[in-house]
């Protein structure tokens, strides 16, 4: 004795023919779908698929790469400034430059926030003002 229940249908019903339509559409579109997900490429279509993946993770890598590099030269200049040092008061303005040409160029959409508020502390930063004055802004 089985102990799944079989359920009886009814032929009978209203909508057993409608149902029953339905139920083939379904099964039909199903059979469809799973045959032309693999079966739609050609070989040398998923060969130019592939290459394009490969050429795009490569386009990936080179902008993360950039993007961590713009990083590490924003906190550089964070790092300079808030340093104050005296032998950086020559060079906070040429730093602030520079931050303009990079960080606010072309790839600025690879960084947040940051950029600007380092080059806020740089161009509003008195080299001569205590440390606890630049903490303060």
């Amino acid at each position: 004795m089985s102990t799944k229940k079989e359920t009886v249908e009814n032929k009978n019903r209203k909508d057993y023919a409608t149902e029953k339509w339905e139920q083939e559409v379904r099964q039909s579109l199903t059979k469809k779908k799973a045959a032309s997900v693999g079966a739609s490429l050609s070989k040398q279509d998923k060969a130019l698929v592939a290459a394009q993946l490969a050429k795009e993770a490569e386009t990936r890598m080179r902008i993360s790469k950039l993007q961590a590099r713009l990083r590490r030269g924003v906190e550089l200049v964070s790092s300079l400034v808030v340093s104050n040092a005296e032998k950086m008061e020559r060079h906070v303005g040429e730093l602030a430059k520079m931050m303009l040409v990079t960080a606010f160029g072309a790839g600025s959409f690879l960084l947040d926030g940051r950029p600007f508020d380092v080059f806020m502390v740089s161009t509003s930063l008195n080299i001569h003002a205590g440390p606890n004055d630049i903490s303060s802004k």
